[in-house]
């Protein structure tokens, strides 16, 4: 016997398919029949517990190195450094823990990469932050905003030139990116997407804040090497197209600018004149709300602590379910 709560479903649901224009119908039949997997292994960005100790020791080593090249007997990593070392390929962090220097990067010494990249990952979310409130409905926006509002403090960053002179975004491109799905989110089957950048549009939208990315994204060479630096910094705007887009939900949306979610690439196959990626979606762990720049004490088992608060989720209670691989075609880089 159905439930008053299945009962008044049922009701609302022939109400919406009486009154309701194809399009909505088929927007709904797609969100009902999308059913995305649960993640098996939900702290699957975390190290495991082995390898975890592994990097631990190896943090540890690298500290050392690091005090040894800079003469400084006291010096620790931030939470933001040690994010960047749990999440690095292993070969790499055992390359560098050795020497406290990074191999083929000119100003190799590897404390200066590893804030580079801890720079780059803050503006990163600065900016897709912006983006995000800029794209979506005034409340949803300003709400968000307000709540940035505070705890961010003016910095010199990319952020801050990003009215200056940027332009506007490439709405032919953006078009591109939802054709390419149907006009559907692409993780949840939910209609009339937004067209959501991966790499931020302001990383590259004016000459200033190419210069500024280029003095930073070469230190993305501690996660191996990547066409990352050329393609982002080659010129102003060369990631403002559909290759560097997905499109998403506008609730998506809010959760990628607030580093909740990211998706995993495991493989890219041509086809045609074409090419199809294979990507994996993430939750991403809670963030802490303590400051990334604060110090780590390895020597007194902070970096232990510090990867158990990582495991701590999001609420189960409101997260969306997906983790599974989707597959989505782009236009060659």
């Amino acid at each position: 016997m159905a439930t008053q709560a299945e009962e008044d479903l049922r009701q609302k649901l022939e109400y919406f398919c009486q009154s309701a224009s194809p399009q909505d119908r088929e927007a709904l039949t797609r969100f009902l029949t999308t059913k995305p997997l649960m993640n098996a292994n939900p702290n699957s960005v975390i190290p495991p517990t082995e390898e975890a100790r592994i990097r631990l020791d190896l943090a540890r080593q690298l500290q050392n190195s690091i005090r040894e090249v800079n003469g400084v007997p006291g010096w620790k990593f931030s939470a933001s450094h040690l994010g960047v070392i749990f999440v690095m390929p292993l070969d790499i962090l055992k390359q560098i823990a050795r020497t406290g220097i990074v191999p083929n990067l000119r100003a190799g010494a590897a404390d200066t990469h590893l804030q580079r990249v801890s720079d780059l990952i803050k503006e990163f979310l600065d900016a897709v932050s912006l983006e995000a409130d800029s794209h979506l409905p005034s409340k949803i926006a300003q709400s968000s905003a307000s709540k940035r509002a505070k705890s961010t403090t003016t910095t010199t960053s990319l952020k801050r030139t990003y009215d200056e002179g940027g332009g506007d975004r490439s709405t032919c491109e953006a078009d591109k990116c939802r054709e390419r799905e149907n006009s559907a989110c692409l993780f949840t089957g939910m209609a009339d997407p937004l067209a959501c950048h991966i790499m931020p549009f302001s990383f590259n939208s004016n000459l200033q804040n190419r210069r500024r990315l280029g003095t930073l994204i070469d230190a993305t060479q501690l996660f191996g090497d990547r066409p990352w630096p050329e393609l982002l910094t080659q010129k102003v705007r060369s990631s403002d197209f559909a290759w560097n887009m997905l499109a998403v939900s506008p609730q998506l949306h809010v959760w990628w600018a607030q580093g909740r979610w990211a998706v995993k690439c495991l493989g890219i196959t041509p086809v045609n004149n074409q090419h199809v990626l294979t990507l994996e979606f993430h939750w991403m762990p809670q963030r802490s709300q303590l400051p990334r720049g604060r110090e780590i004490d390895l020597d007194k088992d902070k970096g232990e602590q510090m990867l158990k608060e990582l495991t701590r989720r999001l609420d189960p209670l409101t997260d969306p379910p997906p983790n599974r691989p989707w597959k989505q075609g782009v236009t060659p880089l």
